[in-house]
């Protein structure tokens, strides 16, 4: 319970970031992608990645963050991914030191 609760404030913090966090969020996470494809976002941020970002904008999507895609590779930087992805890769070291397993 006390795991997912984390979790869950995490995902809130990143979808209660300022405009200017958000600008930096997301130029650190486009800073590696390659350039060419469709990116997707939501709604709300079409104006601020369409300044950030060097791909075309594509169909909305309903979640922070945003994709990557073209006929050879999709990325995905929804935050909920991003969260999910870090919170797997870390759920062994915590459960570690919390349960002692």
């Amino acid at each position: 319970q006390v795991l997912e609760t984390t979790r869950q404030e995490a995902l809130e913090r990143l979808d209660s970031l300022s405009s200017s966090e958000l600008k930096q969020v997301y130029q650190g996470l486009l800073s590696g992608v390659p350039a060419g494809g469709t990116l997707r976002c939501r709604k709300a941020d079409v104006k601020l990645l369409g300044k950030l970002a060097s791909q075309n904008l594509g169909e909305p999507i309903d979640e922070a963050g945003f994709i990557i895609e073209n006929d050879e590779y999709r990325l995905d930087f929804r935050f909920s991914t991003l969260v999910e992805r870090e919170w797997q890769a870390q759920l062994p070291a915590v459960s570690e030191e919390l349960f002692g397993r």
